[in-house]
């Protein structure tokens, strides 16, 4: 059996004196490189915190707005039935 460190000393013994590539390639890698652009990813737990906190902005806010009416006038909703017995 041959020992797999020899062999991979060999093998490497033997790419230590092949000869590089005779093209230079860099170049044109790059110019692909800088052609290629990333899509764009869209973050779906954020975009899901955003809708909720937005229906949850508006459910406070038509509540608040309710709650503000009432401060202008708070016996409003008190006299309103009334209002509509006397008629």
């Amino acid at each position: 059996m041959n020992d797999p460190l020899k062999q991979f000393a060999a093998l490497a013994a033997e790419a230590s004196g092949a000869p590089g590539p005779p093209l230079d390639v860099s170049a044109r890698v790059i110019a692909d490189l800088r052609c290629v652009r990333p899509e764009p990813r869209v973050d779906w737990p954020l975009v899901t915190v955003s809708g909720l906190a937005l229906a949850a902005s508006l459910l406070v806010a038509v509540w608040g707005f309710d709650l503000w009416s009432t401060l202008t006038d708070p016996f409003g909703g008190l006299l309103e039935p009334l209002a509509m017995v006397i008629q």
